[in-house]
């Protein structure tokens, strides 16, 4: 195994851990970075041209002299491989994470936390200390990163966010879940609990049983991109389920999305959201 590093600015190589392959983090700044992430996210989220980010805006977002933003690419094996895109905003101390993604061959190698690792970074390096992100709730892996590693708090359910061509959600709505993150804290659940553990202290909430108890969870399709392709209809039907509950649960009692677990079985992936009054429950 090769040592994965990040090359950020001309600030040299930083070593981030040992894992199968290296990996290069740097800002975007030439026109061929500029059209090769362009091409990512045709690939990564299936978009037309209409749903990619404009030129003109990523030329905003990478000027120097005004610093509006931050494009970031992993590159490994010679190419791009993944990119992430954070925006100012008007509330200060606080950026919005606009695009994250990495390339299917690439997930679970840790490229998009070490996106996310050195985007913050560049965000605390700037007295940036918090940051939103809005993502697809039924994608266990986004879940995981910005509420159970990064400590971050789903706070509003957004119901068909988006309206653009894209293959990857195909007769699905674009909802999304917006979630707000520290970036100099660490996760108040410093336990180890298990999925196993969890089912057997809280309560599942449905559609047709959404109980007030101070936590409850809601389960996810476990292997989303398995799920389209294999019963789209299925997907949507997941996906209404998901819709109403979080819809009464952040949008009308005010709970948060603090947690997400996930474990395989002999019987596949579950993954489960914890849903709760306070940040202070486990």
């Amino acid at each position: 195994m090769s040592a994965m590093t990040c090359s950020h600015g001309n600030e040299g190589q930083k070593k981030i851990g040992i894992l199968i392959m290296e990996v290069e983090i740097r800002r975007l700044s030439t026109q061929e970075e500029m059209d090769a992430c362009i091409a990512l996210q045709k690939t990564i989220w299936g978009l037309e041209d209409q749903g990619v980010t404009s030129p003109i805006s990523l030329k905003a977002w990478t000027m120097e002299d005004v610093r509006t933003g931050f494009v970031l690419g992993a590159f490994a094996d010679k190419g791009m491989v993944g990119m992430a895109i954070a925006m100012a905003t008007m509330e200060p101390g606080l950026a919005y994470g606009h695009m994250l993604g990495v390339l299917d061959e690439y997930r679970d190698r840790s490229v998009g936390g070490l996106l996310h690792q050195v985007l913050v970074q560049e965000l605390l390096s700037r007295n940036i200390r918090e940051m939103a992100w809005t993502y697809d709730p039924m994608e266990s892996r986004n879940g995981y990163l910005y509420l159970t590693l990064q400590g971050g708090k789903g706070i509003r359910y957004m119901e068909d966010c988006y309206h653009v061509p894209c293959s990857m959600h195909a007769g699905i709505p674009m909802d999304r879940l917006l979630v707000r993150c520290s970036l100099d804290g660490k996760p108040e659940h410093k336990d180890d609990m298990t999925t196993a553990g969890a089912l057997a202290l809280y309560p599942l909430a449905g559609p047709e049983h959404m109980p007030h108890d101070n936590a409850v969870l809601l389960e996810i399709p476990g292997d989303l991109k398995t799920l389209k392709m294999n019963d789209m209809d299925r997907a949507l039907r997941w996906q209404q389920d998901i819709r109403c509950v979080f819809t009464e649960y952040l949008n009308r009692r005010s709970y948060h999305a603090t947690r997400l677990f996930s474990e395989t079985s002999d019987t596949g992936r579950r993954s489960f959201y914890l849903l709760s009054r306070n940040r202070t429950i486990s």
